[in-house]
Order: C-alpha cells, then sequence, then structure tokens
C-alpha cells in the first residue's frame, strides 16, 4: 500500500527516514491482534452473561407459571366437586364465582409482576451492554 503512494520513490531515497517503517508496521500488527482478541474475549463474555440472564430468567418464569397453573388446577378440581354434589352444587357454584375473581387477580397480579421483573431486568442489561 506505501509502495503504491506517488512520494514513496522520494522517500525511499533517505536511506535512514523509512527504516522505522517495518517496527512500525509489527507495532501496529500486533496491536491489531491484541484488539481483535481483546473484542472476541469481551463478545463471549456477553454472550455468556446473557445466557445466564436468560437461565435466571426462565427459572423466575417457570416458578411463576408454576404458582399460575397450581391456582387454576385448584380451581378447575373445585369445579368438578361442585359438579359432583348435586345437592349442595348450586351454593358450591355461587362460591365458584368468587373463587374466579380471585384467581384471575392474583393471574393478573402474577403477570404484572412478572412483565415488570422482565422490564426492569431488560433495561438493567441494556444499560451494561
Amino acid at each position: 500500500m506505501l509502495k503504491d503512494d506517488p512520494e514513496h520513490a522520494k522517500l525511499s531515497e533517505v536511506p535512514t527516514l523509512l527504516g522505522g517503517l517495518d517496527e512500525m508496521r509489527e507495532k501496529h500488527q500486533t496491536a491489531t491482534a491484541e484488539l481483535k482478541a481483546l473484542i472476541i474475549d469481551l463478545y463471549y463474555k456477553e454472550q455468556a452473561e446473557i445466557k445466564l440472564w436468560q437461565s435466571a430468567m426462565t427459572k423466575d418464569l417457570d416458578k411463576k407459571d408454576e404458582k399460575s397453573r397450581t391456582l387454576v388446577n385448584k380451581f378447575e378440581e373445585t369445579i368438578q366437586e361442585a359438579f359432583q354434589d348435586r345437592a349442595s352444587g348450586e351454593e358450591k357454584l355461587k362460591n365458584l364465582l368468587v373463587e374466579k375473581d380471585a384467581m384471575q387477580y392474583n393471574l393478573m397480579e402474577i403477570e404484572v409482576v412478572c412483565f415488570d421483573q422482565v422490564q426492569v431486568t431488560l433495561f438493567s442489561m441494556a444499560q451494561v451492554l
């Protein structure tokens, strides 16, 4: 690249002028290689942090999902019990409406808390990156 420079012929006439060029080229290549290695290392560290974050979020979301499933399964069991006992079934159906509203509120609360946690975590990760 330097040899393509029109001034190279003039510069090469002075014997000591281009003497430091090889040393500068070697330092530049070394610094470039170190920078590439640093960038690659930082990339892999970032990927590891992202995987760790995703794993933590998945575990937390799985806990919340399990809690939600438990609420829904308990409600479904109560529904089946209400339909099996016809004598007090009507009273149990009225209670089911109240339980349904409470369960719906609890599920919405779990979803909102979970959404907020994900948003806060995403925001903090965005600041770090």
